[in-house]
């Protein structure tokens, strides 16, 4: 049973994996590892390179914003709108164009006009040295502008500056502060952050029973990593009792949603026959969408399948190619893999 082997060593208490040489304390190095394919691609990047950066996080943020306004609605903004409104539609229009400089210039305006938008761009500028010199004690004072404004990105963004201690001190309270705030607001990474808190007691007291609740409204909300949570909360009997039933149905609603994490989680349940029939063609299926996402723990997992012929025909050359990119991934195992099969083909010469 290599891939439940595997699956029981990487279970986890909280987001840091039992058995390492310590937990991994940064809630934001924590939120990195789950998986989040769409939002927090450079996020995994980040953790599985060592690097900590709240840039990360505002590239989440700033990729909402932009989001909101689309080339049509921007016109209509420019003929129509207050002139914060247009300022910040210029910006994100000349920053769709990579006029980085001018960008800068009208996220500047919409910022001093007030608009709390153009105050997480203008911080987000500040932060990654866009169209100006990097400033993170900048980003710092207008994320916290933008968040005393009413902006929920921008408590998101201020809650990780305080957490990870960039342009001002280290203040995990103040961190579980923002995080609340976000979280009351309905913003699902806010959820998310607010569980972790709970969950590892961080800026409050310990609660799992509040933790679960957290992921549960982001899990109920749609958000796949809310999914994902939720059904690791049901697996490991965090906050609620075991019942591996549930734990594959927000698994399967985690995947479907595109959570890396959650379709390895899916893969190993049909894999095992872990709340449903054993199926190793539906797990290998799962196994590979998470590898083509760049899931280092997926093309592990894909490359055995290939190794193994599980739910495959065996295919030695397929399972080598998963195997390296994993392990160019940081994939321990892959890592090890692959001196396995150096090590066999040393031997058959």
């Amino acid at each position: 049973m290599l891939l439940m082997h595997w699956r029981e060593n990487k279970l986890c208490c909280g987001f840091f994996e039992v058995g390492s040489a310590e937990p991994q304390q940064s809630l934001l190095n924590i939120a990195l590892r789950l998986g989040m394919k769409k939002m927090f691609n450079l996020f995994v990047s980040l953790v599985l390179s060592g690097t900590l950066s709240v840039s990360a996080g505002t590239d989440v943020v700033a990729g909402r914003i932009e989001s909101k306004t689309t080339s049509n609605g921007m016109e209509k903004i420019e003929e129509e709108g207050a002139p914060e409104d247009m300022y910040l539609s210029k910006g994100l229009k000349c920053k769709r164009e990579r006029k980085y400089q001018e960008a800068f210039k009208w996220f500047k305006k919409a910022a001093e006009s007030g608009s709390a938008e153009g105050q997480c761009s203008l911080g987000f500028c500040y932060e990654k040295g866009t169209g100006t010199d990097r400033d993170i004690g900048a980003a710092f004072r207008w994320y916290k502008k933008a968040a005393a404004n009413g902006s929920v990105d921008g408590q998101i963004l201020l809650g990780l500056c305080y957490e990870l201690g960039k342009g001002t001190a280290t203040n995990i309270g103040e961190a579980f502060k923002c995080y609340k705030i976000a979280a009351e607001n309905g913003n699902a990474y806010g959820q998310i952050l607010l569980g972790m808190c709970y969950e590892l007691g961080k800026g409050t007291t310990t609660d799992i029973a509040a933790s679960f609740r957290c992921y549960k409204i982001a899990a109920e909300n749609g958000n796949a990593n809310g999914q994902y949570m939720l059904g690791l909360c049901h697996e490991l009997g965090k906050g609620t009792d075991i019942n591996t039933g549930e734990a594959f149905r927000w698994y399967k609603k985690a995947a479907e949603n595109g959570s890396a994490d959650g379709q390895v989680s899916l893969g190993c349940f049909y894999e095992n026959g872990i709340g449903v029939a054993k199926d190793k063609g539906e797990a290998f299926k799962w196994f590979k969408k998470a590898a083509e996402s760049g899931s280092a723990e997926g093309q592990f997992l894909l490359g055995a399948c290939y190794e193994l012929g599980k739910g495959v025909p065996k295919d030695k050359d397929e399972a080598l190619r998963w195997y390296k990119k994993g392990a160019e991934n940081g994939s321990a195992e892959c890592q090890r893999c692959l001196r396995q099969c150096e090590k066999k083909e040393g031997k058959g010469r």
